[in-house]
């Protein structure tokens, strides 16, 4: 039914369904409402969606992580994309970057996308601990914390796309910079290092260029060894 053409609906029904014509990427918004019975028993937003763009042999978007959103491919394969709803029902949706090709979205560029990397959850148990001993407001945990983040990001196999972006990389290695000026640190730092080297493969060249990352020397006036390592595999 379209947006405006709603007298004549059946309030009653079990499914609900408005459509609407909209201008930019995106070309029609559909909004369905289904009963909760029948709800549990449908494959969900994601399996919906698989079905709806194999069927009209277009790419759909549905809601993701935040503001971000999933983009099905009639395939069936899917990513994760960054969409700009517009303010007034007159100007374009905007589908500004992608994180795998989409069929119909060329425009968009393909990258990782930050905010979902932002949003994963991934435990910090040696952080915490050190948090506990020490209290809150101490700068020290913030880069252990980062620095953590990205070990556990690593062990767990990049989650959750499996792929990383090197900005990040690089403000990881920053909080490792920050924390070989810390002397109050050196074992909970030891421990993360220890699995840091494990799961990277050294290199007689820095990874990245520390004057564009922003990088900082050690207290032996040279770069951290950190800077020599990339993960093995790269995520990038």
């Amino acid at each position: 039914m379209a947006w405006d053409s709603v007298e004549d609906r059946d309030w009653g029904a079990a499914v609900l369904v408005t459509t609407r014509a909209v201008q930019g990427d995106v070309r029609r918004v559909v909004d369905v409402y289904v009963e909760d019975g029948l709800a549990r028993a449908l494959p969900g937003e994601a399996g919906i969606a698989g079905r709806l763009a194999s069927a009209c042999g277009s790419s759909v978007l549905y809601p993701g992580v935040g503001t971000t959103h999933m983009a099905v491919a009639p395939d069936g394969s899917a990513t994760r994309a960054v969409v700009l709803e517009p303010e007034a029902e007159d100007e374009a949706w905007r589908v500004i970057a992608v994180q795998a090709p989409v069929p119909g979205l060329e425009g968009a560029s393909v990258e990782v996308i930050d905010e979902v990397l932002h949003a994963e959850l991934l435990p910090t148990p040696v952080a915490d601990a050190y948090a506990a001993r020490h209290g809150a407001g101490v700068r020290e945990q913030v880069d252990l914390r980062t620095w953590e983040r990205l070990v556990r990001r690593m062990q767990a196999g990049w989650p959750p796309d499996g792929r990383y972006r090197r900005d990040m990389y690089a403000e990881d290695l920053r909080a490792r910079d920050a924390l070989e000026r810390s002397e109050d640190i050196v074992m909970e730092v030891a421990e993360l290092d220890l699995i840091y080297r494990e799961l990277t493969a050294d290199h007689e060249y820095p990874v990245l260029d520390p004057l564009d990352c922003g990088g900082t020397v050690g207290l032996s006036g040279c770069l951290g060894w950190w800077w020599f390592r990339s993960p093995d595999p790269e995520p990038w």
